[in-house]
Parts: C-alpha cells; sequence; structure tokens
C-alpha cells in the first residue's frame, strides 16, 4: 500500500476513537447546565413563592424616609385691654415643592418663566456672586463647557482619589468667568427665584413670594402650572405691627422667610442654628430676633407639623404620613395698657417740650412705671435727644437700654451699705457738716454749713451728701476727722460692699426682665484705674456707677414691697390661639422674687420714713428736698430725687434731674424709676413728671 494512503488510513482511525470523547463531553456539558438550570429555577420559585415575604421586606429596606417640617402661622400680640398690637393675617403666595428627580435645569426655567409674572413680588436683594454661578452652572450647555476647562490632574485629590460629583462642582464654579454672571434686571430675580427653589429641601415646600398677588396673577401662575414643575398656588402668613405703637420697639422684629434662621455671630443672646434646628425648626422659619419677639419665640412660634414621606428606590413616593400635627403660635396679653402708655409719653413730651430751648445738652426724658406688688411693666417710654443736633428719638426699649448718673437716688442703698457691714445700726445720728480731706476741696450739702447732727431719714430727706460720704468712709474702716488721709487699704472690698448693697435694689445687675435686650449699666471694675478711693467716696451718693431708668424703677418697687425685689414682666399671659381676637386664656405670668434685701423690717421702715419725709417734710419740712411733688398730688407720694451734678463741656455745670418713687403711701401700688440727665439749670422738673404720672395713674384706675 502507497505510503499516503497508509497515513489517510491512521487518520480515520485516530478520528472514530476521538469522536465518542468529545460526544460524551458535550452530553456531560449539557447535563451539567440543565442542572443547573432546574437549580435556577427552584432558587427563583423559592423566592418569589415560598419566601416571597422576606424578599419583599428586604426591598422595603431599601425605601427612604424623609421627614418635612411645615411651619404654622405665628402668635398675635394684644395689650393689657385686648387690643391688637402685632397681628398674624393669611396671604396668598406661589410656592416650589421640590419632587423627587426634579433637576437644576428645570428649576432654572422656571425662575425665568415666572419672572415676568411675579416681578413685582421678588425680593430684589442683590444675589451673592456664588449664587449668579450656581444660576449659570444650571444650564447644562455651560456646566459642560467649564466642566471641559479641568484637567485631569484636577480631577483627583493629592492622593489621587478622583473628587467626588459635589467636590468638582465646587471647583466649577469658581471657575465662571466674572464677565459671563453680569446679570442685570430680569436675569437677577431669576437668580434669586432659583436660589429659593435650590435650597428646598427634598419635598419641602417653599414660598418663593407672598403678599398682596392679585387673583389675576395668581390664575396665570394656576392656569399654567403643567409647565413649572413643582410650582403652585397656596397661601402664607404676613405679620402686621402697628408703627404708630409706642410698644412698637419692644414688641421686637421676626426675621425674614429669606433670612431664615438668624446667625446669632451678630447678636450672642440669639441661639445658634443648630439649636434652632435641634428643636425641629426648619432653616427659612421666621423667628424672633428682639425683645418679646425673641423673649416669647417659644411661645409665638406655631407648632411645626412633621410629615414622615416614604420613598422608593426610583424616587416614587409610597406614602405619606403626618407624624405631629402643626398648630398656630399661641398669643400673648402684655401688661402695658396702650392709654396708660400714651398718657406717659404725653407728660414726657411736654416735658421735654420745656427741657429742649433752655438746656443745649439735654439728653432726653426716661420713665418706667412698675406694678409694685407684682413687678409687671405698666408703662415704658423714652424720649433720647441728641445734644449736637437735637434730634429727638421715641422708644419704650430707651429706658432698659440707656444708662446715667443716678444721684442722690442711690442714697437708700448706700444706708443699706452701712448697715450690713455694721458701721452703722438703726437711725443712726451723725453730724451733717462739711468735709474736708488732705488735698481737695471741701464736700458740702446743699445747706453749706450742714444739717447739724441729724438722722439716716432725715439724710434722705434733705439729702445729705456730707452724711454717706461718713458711711463710705466708716465702710473703708476709717471715721472722720477734718484734713484726714483717707487710705486705701480697703478700697476694693468697700467697692464689692456698696454695689452688693446697690445691686440687691436692682442697680448695676440685670433686673430679671422677661424679655432680652436691658443693658446693666456702667460699672466699671474695680482692677480699673478709675476706681479710686475718690470715686468711691463720690459713689456713695450717686456720682460714679450708671444706671439705667428700669433700675431705678425696680429699686423704687423693691422698697415699696419692704425689700423684695421682683422682676419685670411686660407679659401678663399666654392665651390660646384665635383668628378672631385674644382667644381663651392658658396661663398667667406670675410674680418673681429675685431676692429678699439682707436688712431688717424695721430699717426697710427707716429708708421708707425718709422717703415719706422728702416730700411732706419731718422735722423741718422746709429742708424736704422733694416737697413739690406733694403740690397737687391726687395719691401719697414717697419719693427720693436726685440732682447731682457734672460738669458742662463749655463750662459751668450740669445737673441730673432723677427721682424713684412709689404711691400711694404706704400702701402702694404703683413704683416710678425717672431719669432726665444733663440740664443746663437747677430744675425740678423731675418732680412735676412724677407728680404728673401718678395723677395720670389715678385718673385712669391704675391706682384703685
Amino acid at each position: 500500500m502507497p505510503r499516503k494512503n497508509r497515513r489517510e488510513e491512521q487518520k480515520r482511525a485516530i478520528k472514530k476513537k476521538r469522536l465518542p470523547s468529545i460526544n460524551l463531553r458535550v452530553n456531560i456539558l449539557f447535563t451539567v447546565i440543565f442542572a443547573l438550570f432546574l437549580i435556577l429555577l427552584g432558587r427563583l420559585y423559592y423566592m418569589q413563592v415560598i419566601d416571597r415575604q422576606f424578599y419583599a421586606d428586604k426591598l422595603k429596606q431599601n425605601d427612604s424616609n424623609t421627614t418635612i417640617t411645615t411651619s404654622f402661622p405665628r402668635g398675635q400680640i394684644f395689650d393689657a385691654k385686648g387690643r391688637p398690637l402685632a397681628t398674624t393675617t393669611t396671604v396668598p403666595s406661589v410656592t416650589f415643592t421640590r419632587q423627587s428627580g426634579i433637576t437644576s435645569e428645570e428649576m432654572r426655567n422656571n425662575a425665568v418663566k415666572l419672572v415676568p409674572i411675579l416681578r413685582d413680588f421678588i425680593d430684589a436683594a442683590e444675589p451673592t456672586d456664588y449664587d449668579k454661578r450656581d444660576f449659570y452652572l444650571a444650564d447644562p450647555a455651560n456646566l459642560k463647557k467649564i466642566a471641559a476647562q479641568l484637567p485631569a490632574s484636577k480631577q483627583v485629590d493629592k492622593n489621587g482619589k478622583r473628587l467626588t460629583e459635589a467636590q468638582k462642582y465646587a471647583i466649577y464654579n469658581k471657575m465662571v468667568p466674572a464677565d459671563q454672571v453680569q446679570y442685570q434686571g430680569d436675569d437677577l430675580l431669576a437668580v434669586e427665584l432659583f436660589k429659593l427653589m435650590n435650597g428646598t429641601a427634598a419635598f419641602a415646600t417653599t414660598n418663593l413670594v407672598s403678599g398682596d398677588i392679585s387673583q389675576e396673577v395668581l390664575a396665570q401662575v394656576g392656569s399654567k402650572q403643567g409647565d413649572y414643575p413643582g410650582i403652585s398656588v397656596g397661601t402664607n402668613w404676613d405679620y402686621h405691627v402697628d408703627e404708630n405703637n409706642l410698644l412698637n420697639p419692644l414688641i421686637g422684629s421676626i426675621s425674614s422667610t429669606k433670612a431664615g434662621l438668624p446667625d446669632n455671630s451678630q447678636n450672642t443672646n440669639l441661639p445658634s442654628i443648630k439649636e434652632y434646628l435641634d428643636k425641629g425648626y426648619s432653616m427659612n422659619d421666621r423667628v424672633g430676633i428682639s425683645y418679646i419677639q425673641q423673649g416669647y419665640e417659644d411661645v409665638l412660634q406655631g407648632k411645626h407639623e412633621e410629615t414622615k414621606v416614604v420613598v422608593g428606590p426610583k424616587g416614587e413616593v409610597k406614602s405619606k404620613t403626618v407624624i405631629q400635627a402643626g398648630a398656630q403660635g399661641k398669643n400673648l396679653k402684655l401688661t402695658v395698657d396702650l392709654d396708660f402708655e400714651n398718657a406717659v409719653q404725653e407728660i414726657i413730651q411736654n416735658a421735654m417740650n420745656q427741657i429742649a430751648p433752655k438746656n443745649p445738652y439735654s439728653k432726653g426724658v426716661y420713665t418706667v412705671v412698675l406694678n409694685s406688688q407684682t413687678g409687671a411693666i405698666l408703662s415704658m417710654n423714652g424720649i433720647k435727644r441728641d445734644p449736637e443736633t437735637g434730634e429727638q428719638t421715641v422708644s419704650s426699649a430707651l429706658p432698659m437700654q440707656s444708662n446715667f448718673i443716678p444721684g442722690s437716688t442711690v442714697k437708700p442703698g448706700t444706708l443699706t451699705a452701712g448697715w450690713e457691714s455694721g458701721v452703722i445700726s438703726g437711725n443712726q445720728e451723725i453730724t451733717s457738716q462739711p468735709i474736708q480731706l488732705a488735698g481737695s476741696n471741701p464736700i458740702r450739702d446743699w445747706n453749706s454749713n450742714g444739717f447739724g447732727t441729724i438722722r439716716a431719714d432725715e439724710a434722705l430727706e434733705y439729702s445729705s451728701n456730707t452724711y454717706m460720704l461718713q458711711v463710705a468712709l466708716k465702710i473703708l474702716g476709717q471715721n472722720y476727722t477734718p484734713n484726714m488721709m483717707v487710705s486705701t487699704t480697703n478700697r476694693v472690698k468697700a467697692y464689692d460692699v456698696m454695689r452688693s448693697a446697690y445691686g440687691q435694689y436692682g442697680l448695676g445687675t440685670s433686673t430679671g426682665i422677661d424679655i432680652p435686650g436691658e443693658e446693666t449699666g456702667q460699672i466699671p471694675s474695680t482692677d480699673k484705674d478709675n476706681t479710686t478711693v475718690a470715686n468711691l467716696l463720690l459713689e456713695s451718693f450717686g456720682q460714679f456707677d450708671n444706671y439705667t431708668p428700669l433700675q431705678l424703677a425696680q429699686y423704687a418697687q423693691t422698697i415699696a414691697n419692704n425689700g423684695a425685689r421682683l422682676a419685670p414682666h411686660i407679659v401678663e399671659g399666654i392665651y390660646e390661639s384665635d383668628d378672631n381676637g385674644l382667644g381663651k386664656e392658658e396661663s398667667t405670668i406670675k410674680p418673681k422674687t429675685l431676692n429678699k434685701v439682707n436688712i431688717s423690717q424695721d430699717l426697710m421702715n427707716v429708708i421708707q420714713l425718709g422717703m415719706k419725709e422728702v416730700v411732706y417734710g419731718g422735722n423741718n419740712s422746709g429742708w424736704a428736698t422733694g416737697k413739690e411733688m406733694a403740690n397737687g398730688a391726687k395719691a401719697e407720694i414717697y419719693a427720693k430725687t436726685g440732682t447731682s451734678e457734672k460738669p458742662a463741656p463749655n463750662g459751668g455745670w450740669l445737673t441730673v434731674n432723677n427721682v424713684i418713687g412709689y404711691a400711694p403711701g404706704p400702701s402702694p401700688q404703683i413704683a416710678i424709676g425717672i431719669m432726665i440727665p444733663d440740664l443746663s439749670e437747677d430744675s425740678h422738673i423731675n418732680q412735676t413728671v412724677m407728680t404728673q404720672i401718678v395723677n395720670k395713674a389715678v385718673e385712669m384706675k391704675v391706682i384703685k
């Protein structure tokens, strides 16, 4: 057989031997595949039929839960007679609800389309550069163009890790050329609308504009809602405070929807944004930022409605459940009767009209009237005058923010310091005489030769500076002798003793008023150079530390109340919300005792006797320093005047005409503090104002 044929025969023999082996392998492979297919079918059957609920529950675990917080209208504020001072009204609005999947481009288009319709209602405040660039990048074409300019080397961090989309976007924003965002007119308004929409949390609703929007505009928006994803017509609430109301400054202000939660870096009395958020507030909530609005924020702020939204893995809303019902804020009733507030304002304005022509350095007139038994503020009035321009500013907040030298009104406090430190006792007699200290001019009483030997109550009646100065020397550990050198050894201790006594009456410390914003006076630290022994002696008759009119009123109230210092409060009660008025009373503000002056009732009686004699005289009524208050008074007044002096800018002297008092004595119902600083002439207008306020209180039945 030829060699070629032999090789072919051998190949055919080998092929016949391999074929059964290949077929066997193929059959095994198909068998394995078929078996795996059966296992897969079995597994699917098990998952979809037998254990379906288990995997359904697993799927639900991929759902996300979002809580949406919605604010409700703020509570209203009324005066003591139930007249509205700050009211809430419902107003139409155009809103945006951020649905799942909405894009920046869609929100940008919304803004551009809405501007021609809502132009007159959009806040035209200048947006930030970041906001302008954000609006620019909301156009996909612009974003693509800027993104293409970012080199690959800038798309990784220093460790070579790729930046997130958020990190790259922050870079894109900075890369936008300034000449591309020189927006004007309607474009700026569109930036503002886009910012509001883009800042809305998922499924939350934001008021884009609200107020006096015409029905035509609302209808125009409503008819095209399909063209504006997330846009709809709704309602919002507006807060109105009568600008002509004298209590308006004390009512305070609230933040705008645009400002939302305030940054407390400018007002450290406010909570931090985190503290607000922890309480359940939203970033765009309006909150009280001063005075009553801030002090009673927790009451006035409506209860937020909280809705739990369950969102599926594809962004679909599966359910909405209200987990906390919302409610309108509570109403407040104030302690101040607006009629009495207006009447007191008229009294001090008349006084200011008399003062201004003759007193170029006058800084105004300030008064506070308290209920002496409860601490309720019955009126708080202030006229601030600019000595340079003569311009006058009227504000009910001024008496808690302005501070002046108190003058001789502090003398009951100086007696208290003497009694507490044990350097005088009872109604002790001390010789009223010119005080000559080494190296200084004599210090005299207004009766230059003194009043002779006088008691503590007479020292108040005659307003003896030299009696009080000798008490201060005793607190320093020294008795007066002519031409003596005053030791400084106990200077700091003496300051502490005297200021502690004054503080028990509310002088130089917080009054505890129920709203924020009060000043506590000017009290130099004892480590300062000007807290000398000389100034300590001046302190004893009210010519060093400065106090506020509110502090003087609390001082008078404490004496009237036999030494019990009460916190002033301007809110009388909290009421349920009611669209038709004040509503049903929920709770009242009870008197709060801050402290009791640390002297016996017998010693307090000495002070009260002295204050009676200031007005009506004792053994020598001709020396009573406040006798003009008795003229025409319709109730008995107990008082202490304060007419300290200080140098005038262009020579001469300025007098501070202050007075504290209460009425009717000896069973007081009201306490009053009056400060009239920097008069160029010796005047008793403080006494006139005191009597006029007391008489008005009688006429208007504030005193019953």
